[in-house]
């Protein structure tokens, strides 16, 4: 088939008039016994007595593989669909909302078309975006889907369904199929993949509109839905984005003047720092002026504001979410689906069963069947957990002797060392590269045991199932990211008596004071190699594994335009029945590292904006050329990851604040610049090195000799004195802590009430609707009651037979 040729010519049967819904593949060299043609046979049987019929057609590449066309009519659908208790998209109320000019601005073409256009009339009905008056190619998918899913193909419990048929050789692949070729054609009608690979997935479009109705009718709406807050999400991420480029600017302008007050004390002391570690050497504090000026630029007064408006923003967010999952609900008719309850086929054949009261039969697990694998998965979570906070313990082991060992290299005899940040930023460096390597490939090995001990657990309905694979999968997610970035914050605060070192994790290792640039380039490090890890995995991969199917038959006489469509999609690669949740769970990731950590980086929101613009164009862009087409799923929300969401919201509110609080000098500052610069005499000290102890009793395996009789070093536990302020803020901390978790909250609770879930002019249209849909039925209703009663009347009426 050319591309140019009418694309939904090849969409049919041989008779032009029944559509192919589904393609089955089966493997003539595989159906070597009679027990996979006996499956394979009551298989196709079952379905032929459902309504569904067939066609056989050859792979014209390879006559080893034979394809089963399926067919179902249209009739039969709406039935399936009506017995699982689907409403439809053509019984929505509203469809299209109408948007207001600033969106407009970022509508493409298939958005808001041109009628006059000639583009236009290859695809009115496309183009146009009316309500649907039949069923949506998705929902076709659908109603297909969920037979094969329940088709028996045996006498066992386990011998249903198409997966299992695939997983005894019985058949070698199933999948609904694309509606044409996804490249331009020049003229002819256009295809909804054509639309939206062109007005979509184009990575030149990444600042445009997504046509979510259209995503919605081909992919279903968990696709849409997940379109539909990568497209809000992103270009939410601009305004925070913004912001970190006004905070770098901001530091590169008053960086020479009086606002950098730490930076200019650092520049100006004399003071001897204690050695760090018992194999480390002593330095000037004046050494670490450059790092601290750098650090300035990232980390001044306008951070910390910054900072707390990204919790503000985060509140925001949340509310625009909601109010856009429940406009979709309405558009697509999902707001009053019924859930799923009915039991997994596994849980129904491992339950016990009892009779309830109304005499029917219900089933139930045990207590002790439940503990005993609530336990044993709880046991594989710790042992998970614990591996990855080992392997990260041990990174922090071997970057605190790497540091050692580079520092006590040369001139041992030289009790004065000056470069230590160079090789402490080196070694930081190395340790993040090797911790986001292990990570990404730990990720996907606690991903699958998570499914697995999931299976194990063998929940009761699906939607539990998916609930608590998405929890585990979130909870481990959150040790393997979160855990070295909280242990630098932690040891930044973290003082040790230098007359009494021993080789601690906590031994200062940092460049600079708070460890500010430390988590900088762990953060950084791990964000670039996760935006590389998507793009290698998510797209040069499928690539790759295309390209090594096309060449298997690169040598035939037959070239890729000869193929029918069902041959073409066959080449494509399978997509994963978890691809979106697995794409929701690395948004949520993303999501916390800029909720958590803005205060500790605020270059955050630009990686963010980077890596989410990256994979929502990946994911676009691989779903319409490489993969095959998904079976859709018909869901009311996504439930599981809008619950997540929240969560990291407001667990990034509390961890933000303390930030905020207890990392940085936001408030000594304040006090220093409003109160104690009008004072007479001496001036605090802002810096952290206030403790100090006498060279003679510093515990050095060198036994290093100074001129100096006092270093300092950093614990302010020890030795507090009135210039360091240390009576007056450090109460005040906990005080603003609680102020501004107070007011973050106050300003969510108000954006909800100012951002309400619908708009009022759509809860208007909708009651309208609903009331002229009532006095239609109403009007029915009556026409049918005057009807029987003049049929009544006419044979009761009074006659006189002669």
């Amino acid at each position: 088939m050319s591309y140019e040729e009418n694309p939904y010519d090849y969409l049919f049967f041989n008779d032009g008039l029944r559509s192919i819904d589904y393609v089955l593949v089966i493997q003539r060299s595989v159906l070597t016994n009679r027990g996979r043609i006996r499956r394979l046979e009551t298989f196709v049987q079952n379905l032929q007595k459902f309504g569904f019929e067939f066609e056989k057609k050859t792979f014209i590449l390879d006559a080893d593989f034979e394809f089963i066309l399926l067919h179902f009519r249209e009739e039969k659908m709406f039935d399936v669909l009506k017995a699982f208790k689907y409403d439809l998209t053509m019984n929505c109320e509203i469809y299209n909302f109408p948007v207001n000019k600033f969106a407009s601005f970022f509508k493409n073409f298939l958005l808001k078309p041109v009628k006059s256009d000639p583009l236009y009339l290859r695809a009115p009905d496309l183009f146009d975006g009316y309500k649907p008056t039949t069923l949506t190619p998705a929902e076709r998918i659908l109603a297909v889907t969920l037979i094969l899913n329940k088709n028996r193909f045996g006498i066992h419990w386990y011998e249903f369904g198409i997966s299992e048929l695939i997983r005894v050789h019985a058949a070698h692949s199933a999948f609904p199929i694309h509606e044409g070729d996804y490249r331009w054609s020049k003229s002819g009608p256009l295809t909804r993949r054509q639309l939206l690979f062109e007005f979509g997935a184009r990575a030149k479009r990444w600042f445009q509109l997504q046509p979510s109705n259209m995503i919605e009718s081909y992919f279903g709406t968990e696709y849409a839905f997940y379109h539909d807050f990568m497209r809000m999400y992103t270009y939410m991420l601009l305004i925070p984005a913004s912001g970190s480029i006004l905070v770098f600017v901001w530091g590169f302008m008053t960086i020479s003047f009086s606002q950098n007050i730490i930076a200019a004390e650092v520049c100006a002391s004399d003071k001897l720092i204690c050695p760090r570690c018992s194999s480390c050497r002593y330095f000037y504090l004046k050494d670490m002026c450059v790092s601290e000026n750098v650090s300035y630029i990232m980390f001044n007064g306008v951070t910390q504001l910054f900072a707390i408006l990204i919790s503000i923003w985060s509140t925001i967010l949340l509310s625009i979410w909601n109010r856009i999952e429940t406009k979709n609900q309405l558009k697509w008719n999902v707001s009053f689906m019924e859930k799923d309850i009915s039991m997994r086929p596994q849980y129904k054949h491992s339950a016990y069963y009892r009779e309830a009261d109304s005499g029917h039969l219900e089933a139930y697990v045990p207590i002790y069947s439940f503990l005993l694998n609530a336990s044993i998965t709880f046991l594989i979570m710790v042992v998970l957990i614990a591996i990855s906070v080992s392997f990260q313990i041990g990174m922090q082991f071997l970057r605190h002797f790497l540091t050692i060992g580079f520092l006590s290299t040369n001139n041992s005899d030289n009790a004065y060392k000056s470069g230590n940040q160079v090789v402490t930023a080196w070694s930081h460096f190395l340790l993040a590269i090797i911790l986001g390597i292990f990570l990404m490939i730990y990720q996907k090995f606690c991903y699958y045991v998570s499914y697995k001990t999931t299976e194990y657990e063998n929940p009761r309905t699906f939607n539990e199932f998916m609930a608590s694979y998405c929890f585990k999968c979130y909870i481990l997610d959150f040790v393997n990211f979160y855990t070295t970035i909280f242990f630098g914050i932690i040891k930044g605060n973290v003082g040790l008596d230098p007359r009494s070192y021993s080789n601690s994790l906590f031994s200062q290792g940092c460049i600079n004071e708070m460890c500010s640039l430390n988590i900088a380039i762990i953060l950084f490090t791990i964000g670039f190699l996760r935006t590389v890890w998507t793009v290698i995995g998510n797209f040069i991969i499928p690539i790759i594994q295309f390209k090594l199917r096309k060449r298997k038959y690169e040598n035939s006489i037959y070239s890729w335009n000869n193929l029918e469509q069902w041959e073409k999609d066959f080449l494509l690669i399978e997509a994963d029945s978890n691809l979106i949740t697995h794409a929701m769970l690395g948004v949520l990731v993303e999501y916390g590292f800029l909720t958590f950590f803005v205060s500790a980086f605020p270059i955050t929101p630009i990686l963010t904006l980077i890596s989410g613009i990256i994979t929502w164009r990946i994911d676009s862009y691989k779903t319409m050329k490489y993969y095959k087409r998904p079976n859709s799923r018909k869901i009311d929300k996504m439930l599981n990851f809008s619950l997540l969401l929240k969560y990291t919201t407001f667990i990034g509110i509390i961890t933000n604040t303390l930030i905020i609080c207890f990392n940085g000098k936001f408030l000594e500052v304040i006090m220093y610049t409003f109160f104690y610069n009008r004072e007479s005499g001496h001036e605090p000290h802002l810096y952290t090195y206030k403790s100090k102890v006498k060279t003679s009793e510093v515990f050095s395996i060198y036994n290093f000799t100074v001129k100096e009789e006092y270093c300092f070093y950093n614990s302010p536990k020890e030795e507090r004195s009135i210039e360091t302020l240390e009576f007056d803020y450090y109460p005040s901390k906990q005080l603003l802590f609680i102020i501004i978790v107070h007011v973050v909250v106050l300003l969510h609770k108000i954006a909800s009430l100012i951002i309400p879930v619908l708009p009022q002019s759509i809860i208007e249209e909708t009651a309208h609707l609903q009331k002229l849909r009532r006095i239609e039925k109403f009007q029915l209703l009556e026409r049918t009651v005057i009807s029987q009663r003049r049929e009544k009347l006419e044979n009761e009426r009074f006659k006189v037979k002669i």
